[in-house]
């Protein structure tokens, strides 16, 4: 009598599992349960404030690519998604020119507390703060969070007015001129 018996087999799926740096600072699709040799494409979603740098593994950096796509190995997988905190700058003028001192340029990072301040020179004083489309505060020092893009303000003076008062005494016994 013939025997004939059937081999089943099942394939095999492994993890592909992503931690996130910081934490915070993006997300990423992709993650998931995959059969050995299928391709799996994983996308790091930067949050605002924040940029890709690259995929890493305990030995290293993997790969720059985003989405980086590869065919998965019969093991699982944890990578790390990197990103770095932008910086952005901030400029300040003085409008007119030589009427005062500006404090607080540089660069910021995204939601980074900021303090401006501009210290009028003699014989003027502080208007108030201006970009492109107008003013943006009267306040000195002015406290703001940073946005994510480059600032430009300009921290107006005004000439101070002065005027002279002249009494002649006794009244009615002279003239100024």
């Amino acid at each position: 009598e013939n025997l004939f018996y059937t081999a089943n087999f099942t394939e095999l799926s492994f993890a592909v599992e992503v931690d996130i740096e910081p934490s915070g600072a993006g997300t990423v699709t992709g993650e998931g349960t995959y059969l050995f040799n299928q391709e799996v494409v994983l996308e790091a979603l930067p949050e605002i404030g924040y940029e890709f740098l690259h995929w890493s593994d305990q030995a290293g950096v993997v790969s720059t690519d985003n989405p980086y796509s590869f065919n998965l190995p019969a093991y699982d997988i944890l990578l790390t998604a990197v990103f770095g905190e932008l910086s952005y700058n901030l400029e300040l003028a003085v409008n007119p020119a030589q009427t005062g001192t500006t404090f607080g340029y540089g660069n910021y990072s995204y939601n980074q507390t900021v303090t401006i301040s501009a210290e009028p020179a003699m014989g003027y004083e502080f208007v108030n703060w201006t970009d492109n489309n107008g003013v943006v505060s009267d306040d000195n020092p002015f406290n703001f969070n940073m946005p994510a893009e480059n600032l430009y303000y300009t921290a107006n003076f005004s000439e101070l007015a002065f005027s002279v008062e002249v009494d002649i005494e006794p009244s009615g016994t002279g003239a100024v001129t």
